[in-house]
């Protein structure tokens, strides 16, 4: 397809007919998360990765609203903004078509990005669920709002959060994540 063969050749050596290869390269994009990737509720992922992307899309600012998931990228919809309304309808594609496998199944945790509108999304879209929010974003926070005179316990913060994140299994992680909040209680 790439060299833009004819049809008719590669239904002959590909299999399908001439009209699947024709139709192939219009319906990218169109896909469903139900019935493609994931055929069971049992392999619907129960841990997502959403992060709204700002883009310029023919000469209008908008966001790209990525699903992920387990083993790939179950859809990613365009949003006209950043707002959290506008991200709750793009990430709809993906509430809409989970619970075709099963009625009652939903998704138990996602880690969003840092930005207050696709966590708000994502809450609006199922209240039950546990948003596990990134590192990277919370010491970036603290960075951000770190003066010039704790600029020392910050880096301190940075390097015990950074030694955390690299935990080698999840135990350990649980365990990192416990010190690192008993240190921060402790002043």
């Amino acid at each position: 397809m790439r060299f833009h063969g004819p049809c008719g050749a590669m239904a002959y050596v590909f299999g399908h007919d001439a009209m699947y290869w024709d139709r192939l390269p219009h319906g990218g994009g169109r896909g469903r998360l139900v019935g493609t990737p994931v055929k069971t509720a049992e392999t619907l992922p129960k841990a997502l990765l959403a992060a709204a992307t700002p883009r310029w899309l023919q000469s209008a600012r908008g966001s790209i609203a990525p699903t992920a998931g387990q083993d790939g990228l179950f859809g990613a919809a365009v949003s006209p903004s950043a707002s959290q309304s506008a991200l709750q309808r793009a990430y709809g594609v993906c509430a809409k078509e989970a619970p075709a496998l099963e009625a009652e199944d939903a998704p138990h945790t996602v880690n969003p990005d840092g930005w207050p509108a696709t966590q708000g999304a994502w809450k609006a879209l199922w209240p039950q669920i546990t948003l596990i929010l990134c590192l990277l974003h919370a010491l970036l926070t603290i960075r951000d709002r770190a003066t010039p005179a704790v600029r020392e316990v910050f880096e301190q913060v940075q390097d015990r959060g950074w030694e955390t994140s690299h935990a080698p299994s999840p135990g350990a992680f649980s365990q990192r994540v416990r010190r690192l909040r008993e240190g921060a209680e402790r002043g």
